[in-house]
């Protein structure tokens, strides 16, 4: 099937600007939690549970460069997740929480401990499926 963008959009620059600037998605149905890691940073996680669906499956958000997880494309896929029956952990890279870690160690693309760290945490919570979706430098 072929794409036709809307006439008024058929540049691919105006496709990913536009939703950047006014795309507004409210992040009400998050719960943060401070995951303390083993190098005695953190990592803040926010969490979204489908309260009405008893099945046990995760999507795992990562943002993309300089994003967090209120941007407005993890919003959007949270909510398009929890609409579909999973639960939600949109976790923020070092530094990019609105708070400066603690440890002079930010995120980089090939840095892949906190991931697994973010991972093995929401297993533990019981998860039997867990899916992964990630944004530009988040999808390395």
């Amino acid at each position: 099937m072929e794409y036709l963008p809307p006439w008024w959009a058929r540049n691919g620059h105006l496709q990913s600007v536009y939703p950047s600037v006014f795309r507004k998605v409210s992040a009400d149905f998050y719960t943060r939690e401070r995951l303390e890691t083993p190098d005695q940073d953190f990592i803040d996680l926010d969490w979204a549970k489908n309260k009405q669906s008893p099945l046990k499956r995760l999507v795992v958000l990562s943002h993309g460069l300089e994003g967090h997880s209120k941007r407005p494309y993890i919003l959007g896929m949270a909510k398009i997740a929890l609409q579909n029956n999973w639960d939600v952990l949109a976790w923020n890279f070092r530094s990019c929480s609105g708070e400066p870690n603690r440890k002079l160690q930010s995120y980089h693309s090939g840095q892949t401990g906190d991931l697994q760290y973010v991972v093995k945490h929401a297993i533990a919570q019981g998860y039997e499926e867990v899916c992964l979706v990630g944004f530009s430098i988040g999808g390395n």
